[in-house]
């Protein structure tokens, strides 16, 4: 026989228990499956356990895609100030550590047991495995824990970061199911490995954070960078995976602060009676200048033009090409997806299915580091449920 519900949604994520509260509130009997054993889990782990749920900036800019505008109208129909209304009314306490960054003010508990409570109408079914879905007036999914049947299926099933925590590649699977187009997908927000000739010198580095700018291709962002056993991480270069391709170069501003070439210059002009080394200490840590210098420190009265250029040259143009990423299990987030040129912006529905849906990650929408992929899974969740 089965269960009827008006709306199946797969995937108990951000996005899918968005659009099940908003669901809900309309009247709709919902179902939301799921394969892990409790709802969001990705969210409990976001932003070291504070959940960074927004970006106050959030606007398409911040977001990559083949259709840069496609991010447009779900972002205005349900914005950053939308979900901070929401949450005020909620009593959720919250904490701008960044600019434009909030985050829970003490667990991602907080926002958790408020969806959850927003979803008590909801009927919960964890621990279960999508078996086969047909489609023909209704959509009749089977399952592990038995069959169901909708006028509406929503696809929330999240992209393939974080497998540890349960993610597949179930939601491309549909989409190709129903002819949709799969942009092909890849980490993001990640990390760089380095090669090991590269980490020959670099791995001394190891554990060090400092301020740099880097720039890869057209974007270009300044933040820290942190030294690692297997590479570089930290928040600016997460956030240059974003926009990085396979074998392409990026530029590492040691000092975006000052030209160290300049600087150099103008103490030897000054025949200061210090050595490279000495003057560095103003900027860098000692591995770091160590790395930078390669055991060739001398006085900078002795030093030629050419070398302190050279010098410069390491310190704010160090061009370097990643050999990789740490792949989806240190992947924030998963960048490509399913083609949104064959998704409604305004409503989240396929353009070839009808009472077909995809909202949140599995979209081929994917968000800058600091908040904006968590307000993309509210925005088109919210949408999505505002227009079964």
């Amino acid at each position: 026989m089965g269960q009827n519900f008006d709306v199946v949604i797969i995937g108990a994520g951000a996005s899918g228990l968005f659009c099940a509260m908003t669901a809900v509130q309309r009247g709709y009997k919902v179902a939301v499956i799921d394969h892990n054993p409790q709802a969001l889990k990705k969210v409990s782990i976001s932003g070291g356990g504070r959940c960074n749920f927004t970006n106050l900036a959030a606007n398409a800019k911040n977001y990559v895609s083949e259709n840069p505008h496609f991010a447009i109208s779900a972002l205005q129909q349900f914005s950053a100030q939308d979900l901070l209304e929401f949450l005020h009314n909620k009593n959720l306490t919250y904490k701008e550590k960044a600019p434009g960054q909030l985050f829970c003010a003490n667990s991602a508990q907080e926002i958790i047991d408020i969806l959850q409570k927003e979803c008590r109408k909801v009927s919960f079914f964890y621990n279960t495995k999508i078996k086969t879905i047909h489609h023909q007036q209704l959509f009749k999914i089977s399952t592990s824990s038995g069959d169901f049947s909708s006028s509406s299926l929503v696809v929330a099933t999240g992209g393939a970061s974080y497998p540890t925590l349960g993610a597949s590649e179930l939601g491309y699977q549909i989409a190709k199911q129903f002819g949709h187009k799969i942009i092909p997908f890849k980490p993001a927000l990640v990390p760089f490995n380095l090669s090991n000739e590269l980490m020959k010198k670099t791995i001394k580095l190891q554990g060090i954070s400092l301020p740099v700018t880097i720039t890869c291709g057209k974007f270009s962002i300044r933040d820290q960078i942190l030294f690692t056993h297997f590479g570089i991480s930290g928040p600016a270069v997460l956030q240059t995976s974003l926009y990085w391709h396979k074998n392409e170069p990026i530029t590492i501003d040691l000092l975006p602060q000052q030209n160290a070439a300049e600087y150099l210059l103008q103490q030897k002009r000054n025949n200061i009676k210090k050595k490279t080394g000495a003057l560095l200490k103003a900027f860098f840590p000692d591995r770091i200048i160590e790395f930078l210098l390669d055991g060739k420190d001398q006085f900078i009265a002795e030093a030629s033009e050419r070398s302190i250029r050279e010098l410069g040259q390491k310190i704010n143009h160090w061009e370097l090409t990643p050999i990789g990423t740490q792949g989806f299990k240190l992947a924030e987030v998963t960048k490509g997806g399913v083609d949104v040129n064959e998704i409604s912006s305004q409503t989240m529905e396929s353009k070839k299915v009808q009472g077909l849906y995809f909202i949140g990650e599995v979209l081929d929408v994917t968000g800058q580091l600091g908040g904006f992929n968590l307000q993309w899974a509210w925005s088109s969740g919210r949408v999505c449920g505002q227009h079964l």
